[in-house]
C-alpha cells in the first residue's frame, strides 16, 4: 500500500535474508523486534506524500484525458452532437410544459379558502338546455339565502363592453362585472385586496372596485381610493384595489361595479354560493 509495486519484492526479499540472519546470531525475540525496527524504517513520511500526490495527479490526468477525448469527439463528430443535443433539449422542454400545463389545469381556483365547498348553481329550462346562469328573480331567491345549509351567496352579471370615462379621457372596457351593495363577492373569492378596506368594499351603491392594472392605467400612481369614474352617465367612486387575477381562474374582470340600479335591469345572474357543508 505504501511501497511501489516494483520494489516490494526486493525490499521483502531483503527483509527476511536479515531475519534469517538475526534469528542465527540472536534469540528469536530479538531477531522479531529487529524485523519490527528494520521494516518501520521503510514508512517514511515522503512515501506517503508522494502516493497521494501520485493518487491526485492521477485523478486529474484522467479527468483531462476524458475532456479531450470526448473535446475531439465532438469536434470529428459535431453534426451528430448537435442533432442529439438538439433533440435532448426539445424533450426536455416538452415535459417541462407539459408539466406546467397539467399543473395549471388541475388548480384552476383552488386558491381560494372555500374552494371545495363552493359551488355554482346552474338552472335548466323545461326540456332544455343547462344555463350556467339563473333567472334574475330566481338568483335574488338565493341571494335571500333561505336555507340553512347556505354560508355565503353571490350574484353577479356581465356588463357590455362600454367605455370608461376618467378625467375626460375614455378607456374601452370589455370585463365588467356589475353587483348589489352588500354583496358577499369578496368573501366568496378570494381575491387579494391590496388597497381599501374588504370589510366593506361592496357596501355602498355606486362604487367599483377596480384591478390593479386598471388603477395605474387611469390613475398611474396616485392612489385611486375615492377618485371618479364614470359608466356613461353613471358616477362611481373607487372603493378599492384588487390584485391582478391569475392565470388559472375562470373568471375575468377587470372592475367589480356596485350598483343596485344597474343590477336591478339585469335579465340573469350567474349565482355563487359556499355551503356549510355539501348539499345533496
Amino acid at each position: 500500500m505504501f511501497c511501489p509495486e516494483e520494489l516490494q519484492e526486493s525490499i521483502i526479499g531483503d527483509l527476511e535474508e536479515q531475519f534469517e540472519q538475526n534469528e542465527m546470531s540472536q534469540s528469536k525475540a530479538a531477531a522479531n523486534l529487529l524485523l519490527f525496527y528494520n521494516t518501520l524504517r521503510f514508512l517514511r513520511i515522503g512515501i506517503l506524500k508522494r502516493n497521494k500526490k501520485n493518487s491526485t495527479m492521477t485523478t486529474l490526468n484522467l479527468i483531462s484525458t476524458f475532456v479531450k477525448v470526448f473535446g475531439r469527439s465532438v469536434k470529428s463528430h459535431l453534426r451528430f452532437y448537435s442533432v442529439n443535443l438538439l433533440c435532448l433539449t426539445i424533450g426536455l422542454s416538452v415535459v417541462a410544459f407539459t408539466f406546467l400545463y397539467i399543473k395549471n389545469e388541475t388548480t384552476y381556483d383552488s386558491f381560494h379558502t372555500n374552494a371545495d365547498n363552493t359551488y355554482r348553481i346552474a338552472a335548466q329550462r323545461a326540456y332544455g338546455p343547462w344555463f350556467p346562469s339563473l333567472e334574475i328573480d330566481e338568483a335574488k331567491k338565493i341571494l335571500n339565502n333561505p336555507y340553512t345549509w347556505l354560508d355565503k351567496v353571490t350574484c353577479f352579471s356581465r356588463v357590455p363592453d362600454r367605455f370608461i370615462q376618467v378625467d375626460g379621457k375614455k378607456f374601452p372596457e370589455s370585463n365588467v362585472l356589475v353587483i348589489k351593495s352588500g354583496d358577499a363577492f369578496f368573501d366568496v373569492f378570494d381575491f387579494q385586496i391590496i388597497s381599501g378596506n374588504k370589510e366593506n368594499l361592496t357596501e355602498n351603491t355606486n362604487s367599483v372596485v377596480i384591478s390593479q392594472s386598471r388603477a395605474e392605467r387611469y390613475f398611474g400612481f396616485e392612489d385611486p381610493i375615492g377618485k371618479s369614474i364614470y359608466f356613461d352617465s353613471l358616477r362611481v367612486n373607487v372603493a378599492g384595489v384588487f390584485e391582478d387575477l391569475p392565470t388559472n381562474t375562470h373568471l375575468e374582470f377587470d372592475l367589480m361595479l356596485v350598483s343596485d340600479a344597474y343590477f336591478a335591469t339585469k335579465y340573469a345572474a350567474f349565482t355563487y354560493i359556499i355551503a356549510k357543508e355539501s348539499p345533496e
